[in-house]
């Protein structure tokens, strides 16, 4: 994110010392072994019917062509990419400061935030070349440090090189932002995890014009070639120009393709690219602040329909009075869940209004030990903690069944008080016990009726109990163990990312009482989850009747 019409420079605190360069060190990531690099087989992968991991249809999209290897990394097919499992990938991240930046963060040790905010991806805000005269801090670790924590744990690392932000590379810059990938693509070329961001929001109010475009191709493609040449297979990332937002306009008229570096010069850098693994990134303020979500999704149309995979490289909100890009995020989120395009927050921690929380960084969030949404998050905050919990639709590769790639078991996140597993049943379902989840308005009642010999029961007019689901992703029944006493007609609502259920206590069973006369088990219906998940479910009591709950379980669906 840099300044363009509207647009003001971040705020910067000089704190440390340079950081080192990534040339000071070899990598090491232990938790990495030969079997984990990306391996190639013979064969080319065809487009055939889709096996979908949910119930719910993907939206149509041009046929993807084949791909010429089934090599275990990150792979562009058509507009969607696909994981080292085969499995579609819609990046969920957040801009993050990276060594030489001018923000401090002590990045290295934000993984276990980063995964309690549900992100399976960083861009990594990278100052190194010398261009740009910024403070530094050395706290923010080094490049390598960076790569082992979060790759590890299966988090992709986009690099990219935060200077010359709406500007060009001249000549001699090119030569050290060529080198700069270059040495970045041979250390990491066997990491599947590690995408590289050819620059930060090149061009400004030029872009458009012929001197723009022969810069930007040129600028482009030389960075394409010197990585492809390392023999690094990974996503490179191209943003697009006018400080990466694409439009050159501030208008709610449809963007015009002359005035788009990703629709009139996407596909020619596609086919620099011999691999034909890139991706195009677009940053959305305040050129897309008017008719956003019809403007937006114009645009993607016309990405998609040129055969381009596309992501967004920043989006964000700022907080206080001003509540700049609010309408912005509100109509960009929509689209891009609906589109199923990949999308990274602005920013972790900075020195600008952009924060998650109200006092800062997302690292500052209020973490609960169920996972619930933090009660200290700011409006953007907010927006962005329920799209990286909402579920998604998950296609395999067309033509590829899934075979797991041999990576690390993922460290556990430290949590205060950590959240109760649920037992399998004899079935294999997943059953949470109610007075196990975290409770407001509910209190706990003993019953031997009950599974456990306890259930909860609302202390007043309503409640509600949360949890966050630690299954593996799935599509699944959802099946509620309660007590329909005869002396009312409570209400409880399911509240999951994808679907919401409701229940009535209306059977009218014989007893007013919580018993084994008045209890009943009922399947609701199907819900796509994913690990990490936070449900809710919230009772209203009516008469008598006190919404007693006993448990709750999920039955897994055959894929």
């Amino acid at each position: 994110m840099q300044s363009s019409k509207g647009f003001g420079q971040k705020n910067q605190q000089p704190l440390g010392t340079a950081s080192p360069d990534i040339t000071t060190s070899p990598l090491s990531i232990p938790k990495y072994s030969p079997s984990v690099h990306k391996q190639r087989s013979s064969g080319s992968l065809t487009a055939a019917t889709s096996q979908t991991l949910s119930q719910r249809s993907a939206p149509a999209t041009t046929t993807p062509a084949a791909r010429s290897d089934s090599s275990n990394d990150f792979r562009v097919v058509g507009t969607k990419i696909y994981d080292p499992n085969g499995r579609e990938f819609i990046a969920k991240g957040v801009n993050i400061n990276g060594p030489g930046y001018g923000w401090p963060g002590k990045t290295p040790e934000q993984v276990d935030n980063i995964k309690r905010w549900g992100f399976n991806s960083i861009r990594l805000n990278v100052r190194q070349l010398g261009l740009d005269n910024k403070q530094t801090y050395a706290e923010n670790g080094t490049i390598d440090a960076i790569v082992e924590k979060f790759t590890s744990q299966r988090i992709v690392v986009m690099i990219e090189p935060h200077e010359r932000t709406g500007k060009w590379f001249s000549s001699d810059e090119l030569n050290k932002l060529v080198n700069w990938h270059k040495g970045l693509a041979s250390k990491y070329k066997d990491n599947p995890y590690v995408w590289l961001n050819v620059s930060n929001e090149p061009g400004g109010s030029d872009s458009g014009s012929s001197s723009a475009v022969s810069k930007y191709v040129q600028q482009n493609t030389s960075v394409i070639k010197a990585i492809r040449s390392t023999g690094f297979d990974n996503p490179i990332v191209v943003d697009g120009w006018s400080w990466g937002q694409d439009t050159g306009s501030w208008n709610s008229n449809p963007v015009s393709e002359s005035k788009s570096a990703i629709l009139s010069l996407g596909q020619k850098l596609l086919a620099a690219d011999p691999n034909k693994n890139t991706v195009f990134s677009l940053h959305t303020y305040d050129q897309w602040k008017t008719n956003t979500q019809a403007k937006m999704n114009d645009f993607i149309n016309r990405v998609h329909a040129k055969g381009l995979a596309l992501i967004v490289g920043e989006y964000g909100a700022e907080n206080g009075s001003s509540g700049r890009f609010k309408e912005t995020v509100s109509g960009v989120l929509p689209v891009v869940q609906k589109r199923e395009v990949g999308r990274f927050a602005w920013a972790w921690q900075g020195g600008d209004a952009f924060d998650l929380t109200p006092n800062g960084g997302g690292y500052k969030a209020n973490f609960s030990s169920n996972g619930s949404m933090p009660d200290n998050l700011s409006w953007f905050g907010q927006q962005v903690w329920k799209d990286a919990h909402r579920a998604e639709n998950l296609q395999m590769h067309p033509g590829k069944p899934p075979e797991p790639v041999p990576l690390p078991t993922p460290e556990p996140i430290s949590s205060p008080t950590p959240s109760p597993v649920p037992k399998p049943s004899p079935s294999g379902s997943l059953r949470y016990e109610a007075e196990n989840m975290s409770r407001s308005g509910y209190s706990t009642e003993d019953k031997s009726s009950a599974s456990g010999r306890k259930l909860v029961k609302l202390s007043g007019a309503k409640g509600s109990l949360s949890q966050t689901f630690r299954g593996e992703f799935g599509t699944y029944d959802v099946v509620v163990g309660y007590f329909d006493e005869n002396d009312g007609r409570s209400i409880l609502k399911l509240d999951f990312a994808a679907k919401d259920f409701t229940l009535r206590f209306d059977q009218n069973l014989p007893s007013d009482k919580a018993s084994s006369s008045s209890f009943a088990r009922r399947t609701l219906g199907s819900v796509q989850l994913k690990e990490g998940e936070m449900f809710k479910l919230e009772g209203v009591r009516d008469t008598g009747e006190y919404a007693r709950i006993d448990y709750l379980e999920f039955v897994r669906k055959p894929a």
